[in-house]
């Protein structure tokens, strides 16, 4: 029988999904535990973990951050970059479907709007499976 979380109606069909005593799904829970996160702290947190790493290899990275193309990776450079100052080495690892032509051209546009180097790898299908 199929069950529907009571607040995002997120059937029980779905696979690994999960709901609590409450018949609230487990997405829907995790999205209320964001409303007691204090971001200030957590923010402060990254910016002294942050003031650790910055410039200890001289003028070379710093941070990695595996990018794919997406809004997120776009985010992620700029904050490490221009907020915190950070001189990050981008990774992309790309599975063995091939990369959109918008995912490619993404990467190229972050790696020459922040100045990043970009390693991309394509592990072999061996190795992937593993």
């Amino acid at each position: 029988m199929i069950k529907y979380c009571k607040k995002c109606v997120m059937p029980n069909s779905r696979p690994g999904i999960v709901f609590g005593s409450n018949g609230v799904c487990s997405a829907c829970q995790t999205y209320e535990k964001r409303k007691t996160i204090d971001w200030d702290k957590r923010y402060k947190e990254l910016e002294a973990l942050c003031d650790k790493y910055r410039g200890s290899n001289g003028n070379s990275y710093d941070c990695a951050i595996a990018v794919s193309g997406g809004k997120d990776s776009h985010y992620q450079v700029d904050l490490m970059k221009n907020k915190l100052g950070m001189n990050p080495i981008l990774f992309s690892v790309e599975d063995n479907f091939p990369m959109t032509e918008a995912s490619k051209h993404n990467i190229k546009n972050i790696s020459e709007a922040f100045g990043c180097d970009v390693i991309s790898l394509k592990p072999n299908i061996r190795a992937q499976k593993k």
